[in-house]
């Protein structure tokens, strides 16, 4: 049986990263952590912030691209023990980020790059866990999610409804 891979997405401090390591705490689970603070700190930290870094397209494209393969490695050697897997965060992140903030061009490049890891091999079924996200936001990964074929998702509207899933 394929081990499972779920994904956690939502706003900063939603809950993904504890319920990660509350996921990640049992028996035959595994933690791919949120790569993007670090993809940052290793290449991009000259920008100062996130947003200095949005208003260069070339520099967010970078990143995002960046950000795309270090997390689909993660995922690869997490997989590779036969553990299941949970990550704080998924490449359908990088996805909505880069439309949220790139100029058509920019986008078109980095969803060509997408789409490449996914038929390179990179496509998985995976489970997506959205955590209180609201608004445009939501919509957008609905869509995205909704059209992706190896996906699935649940909308957690809390903390308690997220960790309770978990624990019971």
């Amino acid at each position: 049986m394929c081990p499972l891979l779920v994904g956690l997405s939502g706003p900063a401090c939603s809950g993904k990263s504890t319920l990660a390591r509350r996921l990640g705490s049992r028996p035959g689970w595994v933690v791919v952590e949120e790569v993007a603070q670090e993809v940052f700190r290793e290449g991009f930290a000259r920008y100062g912030t996130l947003d200095d870094l949005r208003r260069d397209p070339d520099g967010y494209l970078g990143f995002q691209l960046a950000y795309l393969w270090r997390h689909l490695e993660r995922e690869d050697e997490a997989l590779a023990t036969g553990m299941n897997v949970v990550t704080d965060r998924t490449v359908f992140d990088c996805l909505m980020y880069s439309r949220l903030y790139l100029p058509e061009g920019h986008l078109r490049i980095f969803e060509e790059a997408f789409r490449r890891a996914q038929v390179g091999g990179k496509a998985r079924r995976v489970d997506i866990w959205i955590i209180q996200e609201e608004g445009e936001v939501l919509e957008m990964l609905r869509e995205m999610l909704t059209r992706a074929k190896a996906v699935s998702y649940t909308h957690l509207r809390a903390h308690e409804t997220s960790l309770h899933l978990v624990c019971r």
